[in-house]
């Protein structure tokens, strides 16, 4: 039972990173359409 415990935390927290990576990229991308939308009207 433990083990399964500790795996399970182990996958939540590779699961929070990859979400916290892709959250992160898709600021960028946000960012990057905004600016491009600014410097070409």
């Amino acid at each position: 039972m433990p083990t399964i415990l500790r795996t399970d935390a182990g996958l939540g927290l590779l699961v929070a990173m990859q979400r916290d990576r892709l959250l992160f990229a898709a600021a960028l991308l946000l960012a990057l359409i905004i600016a491009v939308r600014i410097a070409a009207p």
